[in-house]
């Protein structure tokens, strides 16, 4: 009988460490339901934190709306244009944060931030001066205490800043007076982490989605949830009640497992723990994230090289830490590095070998790169399968796949997901494993999530809107269809135009030239197009009760033109609803009684009576 290999006992040595049988998924789903129900009933247990985002869009939103994502390394700021049915554009600019404003003030840093926003809208979007107000949303990559939408203290710093002159402080105010001093038209208005951004970015794309993940560099989740689930909030707080009896959780799940000691730990995840910056803390995070877990292949590779079971050569001697060079340091293996070995199909794993001679300076023979590439294989698909547990017990919890009619969809973003070989088929034939292939097949439908930080963002920044009455009037020119426009509690005079053209075949489309916006006007059997400048508001005193407007043979039908809302222009009837086509004026000027758009065009004047119908919001 023939003695197994070396490498063959290594090899089943390490898949018994990471091994996560079909058996322990259920005890392990009970107890991720258990750890959320109790993160929403009480403290110090899995985070759960409310975000006071009451409502997921419905992809019929339409709007411009600015965002803002401040990380670790990049500034990036955004312009999303919403234009209805899941569709929108993005504009956006990056900047590297220097090592001089991340060690800086805090005050320093924003100003910055708010000089770059005036850049961005200067030299990206071409805007000189805006009447109407921008919202914008806030993404932030730091440790807040969250206590509305829009109020955000900064309880530390962390990826090497040291502001500590904004320590305490409202980030939200602290970047509104920052704008404020440039006297850019900028209204901050919500505040969110990229998880919960991820969530509103996919669902616009994808109504119905509820939850949104992360398998990246870290993971977190965040999802909607009843609010009489949440039953930790203060009755003080204003966030106890929801307006829709919902609201958006930020799970913050990577630290599941921490006072349960549920999770499957092997000696590598204790001792990878022990040395973090944090032991005891986010133990799923450790086990699940691409930070972690080719920290802990690291760990393994550089324990097989001390024991004597990689790179010995001809010496047939275990190497010494001084001979593993970087194999030795901590976090000098990364994700994309193990996500290359675990992607290399050549016969011989040449790649494998060429990336440790090229970067540790080892040499490998052909049973060290199998041994490699199995190391990376076995860890990687014991994070996918557990995290595919997360995701079960949401489904459960929510009890999802008991609405007959509904398609569960789950939103996911990062580089795991993404970009790592195979992590989603394990993760997706864990989910069967978990429920069953047919229900999985027919009613889970995993995605690849939206820009978070950037649309994300925007929509935060668009419900927030919605979900109050803000005082600056952040969003004059965005609305969601039925709803009232966006204002503060002043009152607005009440207006609507309707143009009777649509039934004799008057077409209108937008479209933009040179930055500005404009609509044609056309009519059925008419090669000519009349064109109408709409970049800027021509929005008069409005107390009159009628107006005069070209109007030509009597044409039926309807055409409501809204300044307040945005983007959506349809035909029959011709619906002129804009935050991204700019302010609507009809003809040269609305003033009472003045002859008014279209006069090029048509050839008679009628006089239409607006007294009973309503134009909401404009903006002078």
């Amino acid at each position: 009988m023939t003695s197994p290999s070396p490498q063959s006992e290594v090899i089943t040595r390490l898949t018994k460490a990471f091994a996560f049988p079909i058996s322990a998924y259920d005890d392990l789903v009970d107890q991720f339901i258990s750890e959320l129900h109790e993160g929403l009933t009480q403290e110090d247990r899995m985070p759960m934190i409310p975000t006071f985002v009451y409502e997921l869009p419905t992809g019929e939103e339409t709007g411009m709306v600015l965002s803002i994502d401040l990380g670790g390394t990049n500034l990036r700021v955004c312009r999303t244009t919403l234009s209805g049915d899941g569709n929108f554009e993005i504009i956006h600019k990056k900047w590297t944060i220097s090592d001089a404003l991340k060690k800086g003030s805090g005050v320093e840093l924003f100003a910055w931030i708010a000089d770059r926003i005036e850049e961005f809208l200067l030299f990206q979007c071409h805007e000189t001066n805006r009447e109407g107000n921008y919202p914008l949303g806030m993404t932030f990559s730091f440790p807040c205490e969250q206590l509305d939408i829009n109020v955000g203290k900064l309880l530390n710093w962390t990826k090497g800043f040291r502001g500590n002159d904004v320590l305490g402080q409202d980030v939200v105010k602290v970047l509104q007076d920052c704008i404020d001093a440039k006297n850019l038209n900028i209204t901050v208005n919500a505040l969110i982490n990229d998880t919960v951004g991820t969530l509103l970015a996919t669902t616009y794309k994808h109504p119905g989605c509820e939850i949104g993940i992360i398998f990246g560099t870290g993971t977190n989740c965040a999802y909607l949830e009843s609010q009489s689930e949440v039953t930790k909030i203060r009755p003080d707080a204003p966030n106890y009640t929801s307006p829709t009896d919902m609201q958006v959780i930020n799970t913050e799940w990577g630290a599941f497992g921490n006072k349960s000691g549920a999770l499957p730990a092997n000696d590598y995840d204790i001792l990878l723990d022990r040395r973090s910056s944090q032991p005891g803390k986010q133990l799923y995070e450790k086990m699940v994230s691409g930070l972690y877990i080719s920290e802990l292949t690291r760990l393994v590779l550089h324990d097989l090289a001390l024991k004597g079971d990689l790179f010995v050569g001809e010496s047939s001697k275990p190497r010494t830490v001084e001979e593993l060079g970087n194999l030795a340091v901590k976090e000098r293996f990364d994700g994309a590095m193990m996500g290359s070995i675990e992607g290399d199909d050549s016969p011989d794993l040449k790649a494998i070998g060429t990336h440790f001679l090229e970067n540790y300076r080892l040499e490998t023979t052909k049973s060290d790169r199998e041994t490699i590439k199995t190391t990376c294989q076995l860890i990687s698909a014991r994070a996918a399968r557990l995290s595919a547990v997360g995701i079960a017990a949401l489904i459960k919890k929510r009890k999802l796949l008991t609405q007959s009619s509904k398609q569960v969809i789950v939103g996911i973003d990062g580089s795991l997901f993404n970009k790592y070989p195979h992590f989603r088929q394990h993760l997706e034939g864990a989910l069967y494993e978990i429920f069953d292939i047919a229900t999985v097949k027919a009613k889970v439908s995993l995605i690849n999530a939206e820009d978070g930080s950037g649309v994300g963002g925007a929509i935060a920044a668009y419900l927030a809107c919605k979900q109050k009455d803000c005082a600056r009037k952040p969003a004059g020119s965005i609305q969601t269809a039925g709803a009232d426009a966006m204002t503060d509690s002043t009152p607005q005079p009440d207006y609507y135009l309707h143009l009777d053209l649509a039934e004799a075949g008057l077409e209108t489309q937008a479209h933009t030239d040179g930055g500005e916006t404009f609509l044609d006007f056309s009519q059925s059997g008419n090669e000519e197009t009349t064109t109408q400048d709409i970049s800027e508001p021509n929005i008069a005193e409005q107390n009159a009760s009628q107006w005069q407007t070209g109007v030509k043979d009597g044409l039926e039908g309807s055409v409501a033109v809204d300044p307040v809302a945005v983007g959506s222009v349809a035909v029959d009837p011709v619906a002129v609803d804009p935050v991204s086509v700019g302010s609507v004026s009809v003809g040269p000027s609305l003033e009472s009684n003045s002859a008014g758009g279209f006069s090029d065009m048509m050839e008679e004047q009628v006089t239409l009576d607006t007294s009973a119908t309503h134009w909401h919001g404009a903006q002078q």
